[in-house]
Formats: C-alpha cells, sequence, structure tokens
C-alpha cells in the first residue's frame, strides 16, 4: 500500500451538481407554468364577483317625467326572424324603442368555448340580414351561467367568457351587416340570470347572447 494513500473523505459533489442544467431550466419552467395557471384560475375565480358588483351599481333614478301615451311597438325585427322564431331558435321582443333578439348559448358555442358552432352561422346570417333592414345601434350582451371554469379552462372567468361569445357573434354580424362602428360589445357573466341556476334547464336558459338594437331615437 502507497504511504500516501488517503481514504475517502464522504465530501463528493452535491447531489444538485451532478443533475444536467439543461434539467434544472425545464423542471423550472413547468414549475412556473403550473403557478401561472393556478393563479391565473383564482384570479379569473374571484373576479366574477367583482364584476357582478360592479355591474350592479345603479345610478340615481332620474326625475320623473309627466306620463305621456306610449308611443306604438312596431315589429323590427319579429316580422322577419318570424321563421326562427317558429323553429324555437330565438325570441324576439320589440318595444317602443328597442327590439331584443336573444339567442341560447346551448349549441351555437361548445362548452367553455367562446367559438360559433359553424351549424349556427346559417342563423347568424339571418340576424345579420334582419338588421339590414332597420337603422340604429347594436349592442351585443354575453351572459353565462354560474358555473366556474376549471383550471384547465381557456377563460379564466364567466366574464371573459360572455364577453368572448359577444363579441364572436359580434364580428359575424359585421360582416354580414356593418359597419363594424354600428357594433359595441358587453359582457354580464352570469350577474343577470333569467332563471334559477340550481337546475340544468335554470343553466340552459341563462347561457345566451342578447342582440339590442337601438332604435335611431335612442342610439347613443
Amino acid at each position: 500500500m502507497s504511504p500516501h494513500w488517503k481514504g475517502a473523505t464522504g465530501k463528493g459533489e452535491p447531489l444538485w451538481r451532478m443533475v444536467p442544467v439543461w434539467i434544472m431550466a425545464a423542471g423550472a419552467a413547468v414549475i412556473l407554468i403550473l403557478l401561472q395557471i393556478f393563479v391565473g384560475h383564482r384570479l379569473g375565480s374571484a373576479s366574477d364577483p367583482v364584476f357582478a358588483n360592479l355591474l350592479s351599481l345603479k345610478t340615481a333614478p332620474p326625475p320623473v317625467a309627466t306620463p305621456t301615451a306610449p308611443a306604438p311597438t312596431v315589429p323590427r325585427l319579429a316580422g322577419f326572424l318570424a321563421p326562427e322564431i317558429a323553429q324555437g331558435l330565438v325570441t324576439v321582443v320589440d318595444s317602443a324603442d328597442r327590439s331584443v333578439v336573444t339567442l341560447r348559448g346551448d349549441g351555437v358555442f361548445a362548452s367553455g368555448s367562446g367559438d360559433v358552432s359553424g351549424a349556427y352561422l346559417g342563423l347568424l346570417g339571418r340576424i345579420g340580414d334582419a338588421l339590414k333592414t332597420v337603422a340604429g345601434k347594436v349592442i351585443v350582451v354575453g351572459h353565462t351561467d354560474n358555473t366556474k371554469p376549471g383550471l384547465s379552462a381557456h377563460f379564466p372567468s364567466n366574464y371573459e367568457l360572455s364577453k368572448a361569445r359577444a363579441t364572436a357573434v359580434r364580428d359575424l354580424l359585421a360582416e354580414r351587416a356593418g359597419p363594424e362602428a354600428r357594433y359595441s360589445v358587453e359582457g354580464r357573466g352570469d350577474s343577470e340570470p333569467l332563471a334559477s341556476n340550481d337546475t340544468p334547464a335554470g343553466r340552459s336558459r341563462n347561457r345566451r347572447v342578447e342582440i339590442v338594437l337601438l332604435t335611431p331615437a335612442t342610439a347613443p
């Protein structure tokens, strides 16, 4: 045995220094992506109540005006869309100052999606043709039920999902019955339900897009 031999000291390289740098970098990237998804989901879920509170704010009531005889209601869009109404594809309410076309979200959009199904492009084309016949600004308003998006959802909140759906409808209508400046978009999330969200039928009614045509006298 050599007189200069020394036994092992037990102080080898730390294990972390034996791991290739690229593996450490990849692991760190995965952790950051998962953290971003988690934080985005938490922020999105927390934003729905905030948007709901903002939408619920009420301004001071206007002064009471002297009652006048209501103007006669003109069937602006209901007549044009009578076949679609009969098929249950849309509902139309024509009042003195506006017409509201309600498009049920089921079928028009896949669950959690902001893209219009190809099967409903013809229906939106018909609604666009109806809008061509009447002047006035158009507001497209998206609504959802109160089901919260999951971690893998493309839209982190119902507000963002409802606005994306309204935007998709607006784009198709403007393409058919422009100009685009005629249209505006609003997302209401789950803040204005038509029915209880406790049943599948109620949630189905709440998933909808409303196309509001303002008459020239009341259009902003």
